[in-house]
């Protein structure tokens, strides 16, 4: 959707590099041209976090992108005298030097001479309004910093900089136990395909060889179960799934496509994780109880052999895509997320968005 607000080549698709690419015989298309050029070619820029700032000005032209042009001062024309030399030489916005403005985005084309345009290009005299009855206002209404501002905000010092501050997601434990659960079940899951089709056999050759990965998968599996028992303790109460829940899982196409438009709020675990949770403990104690018959066949009936012949792999299976599904959802549809269960922490505005009734009850406490 930004990319679209942003401008685009209707028929080669590319991103126009700014407003003055736009066109009005429809060969091109731009939802809001005060954002156009905020994703182009070169990437989505509105996501940058660079923090050179060679002005000394607390411009950072690399941080994100400021409408309109990625101009940071608006009117930054004023900063200069009618020759276009800086005003301050100390607090230089912009220059005229070398036939073109340098330093922060001219309001119109970098080679317009000095004497072709006045500083305040909205205006038809050009030049600034100290006071007009037409302000409903007021003549000096106060500036507030963006949300994610790399400076303090002088105007209202209760409203500070925000970009570095961070929300607990989950604890060292929180993160250590599923991490481990993740690597034992990796090996599980590579040396059980392994033995279970010679097409994969290979894979047994990475992990020391046949003997070694039939000794080795059955204590992989039982880690895992081990592990898994230890965050199943530690998080079944948070995973009950509640009359939310259940609204939320007959709609979670929705949330498939980032429509989440009538979705039910979201605690600290959605349904879908809680959905996850319950198939993958389901899973866990039939992979472990299928799992032993087959680690000791010669003490086990044949109807029990042959049941764990089938159970196994199959529901080794359908374990191994969901943990597909939520690696993808987790590191690329939900970004940040991933970052949650390596760091421990996210952004304010990623919590309110993903999960807003958990991010409130933090917020109060």
């Amino acid at each position: 959707m930004a990319a679209e607000i942003s401008g685009q080549e209707i028929s080669s698709g590319r991103q126009v590099p700014g407003f003055g690419a736009s066109k009005d015989d429809g060969s091109t298309l731009c939802g809001n041209w005060l954002y156009s050029g905020s994703v182009t070619e070169d990437g989505n820029l509105i996501a940058r976090q660079g923090q050179a700032d060679p002005t000394g000005l607390d411009l950072y032209a690399d941080w994100a992108w400021s409408w309109p042009a990625n101009r940071r001062v608006l009117y930054n024309r004023a900063s200069a005298d009618g020759s276009g030399k800086p005003w301050d030489e100390s607090r230089a916005a912009i220059r005229w030097k070398d036939g073109r403005w340098i330093g922060d985005v001219p309001a119109y084309k970098a080679d317009a001479p000095p004497e072709a345009n006045g500083a305040f290009i909205m205006l038809a005299e050009g030049a600034a309004k100290l006071f007009a009855p037409d302000f409903v206002e007021g003549p000096f209404p106060e500036h507030y910093e963006p949300a994610e501002s790399p400076v303090e905000n002088l105007l209202t010092l209760k409203m500070s900089k925000s970009s570095d501050k961070k929300i607990q997601r989950f604890s060292f434990t929180e993160r250590a136990i599923p991490w481990m659960a993740a690597i034992s079940f990796l090996y599980a899951a590579l040396t059980g395909l392994a033995l279970w089709s010679h097409h994969l056999y290979g894979l047994a050759a990475v992990f020391g060889g046949g003997e070694t990965v039939r000794w080795g998968h059955p204590w992989g599996g039982t880690i895992f179960a081990v592990v898994l028992g230890f965050m199943f303790g530690n998080w079944v109460r948070q995973m009950r799934l509640d009359s939310d829940d259940k609204v939320w899982l007959r709609n979670a196409h929705k949330y498939a496509v980032h429509d989440e438009e009538g979705l039910p709020e979201a605690g600290r675990f959605n349904a879908g994780q809680k959905m996850l949770f319950w198939v993958q403990t389901g899973c866990a104690l039939l992979l472990f109880a299928s799992g032993i018959v087959l680690w000791f066949p010669e003490a086990m009936p044949r109807s029990l052999r042959l049941a764990a012949i089938l159970i196994h792999p199959a529901v080794a299976v359908a374990s191994i895509g969901g943990i597909i599904v939520h690696i993808c959802m987790g590191a690329a549809a939900v970004p940040e997320a991933f970052r949650g269960m390596i760091q421990g922490w996210v952004k304010p505005g990623w919590a309110a968005a993903h999960h807003p009734k958990w991010y409130r009850g933090i917020s109060k406490q």
